[in-house]
């Protein structure tokens, strides 16, 4: 825990592409019901923001960069303390998000 009440969590997660499976992790920094953090993925950086319920539902925005562009996108799901699950819709498109907390 942070000493300003806020917590950072860390996970390793892997996001289903169209074009296969990409490795990389999330890290986030929770302060009450809202967070934010940074998605890497693909040598990128991607800042992402959110909300959090006590029951660990979430809804985030951010983009994805590749070596083509930025995809905003928008997800939901779950973010708990020992992994995450969660649905990116990208251009129209589900991205599965799924990981596991880094132990730190």
């Amino acid at each position: 825990m942070a000493g300003d009440g806020q917590e950072v969590r860390t996970y390793d997660v892997e996001l289903t592409t169209l074009l296969g499976k990409r490795s990389g992790s999330l890290g986030v920094r929770l302060s009450g019901e809202c967070f934010s953090g940074v998605l890497r993925l693909m040598k990128q950086e991607n800042p992402v923001q959110g909300q959090l319920s006590p029951d660990g539902q979430c809804r985030l925005t951010g983009s994805i960069r590749t070596r083509m562009g930025a995809y905003p996108f928008e997800g939901e799901g779950h973010l708990l303390p020992e992994c995450l699950e969660m649905i990116l819709r990208c251009g129209g498109f589900p991205l599965p998000l799924r990981g596991n907390r880094r132990e730190e």
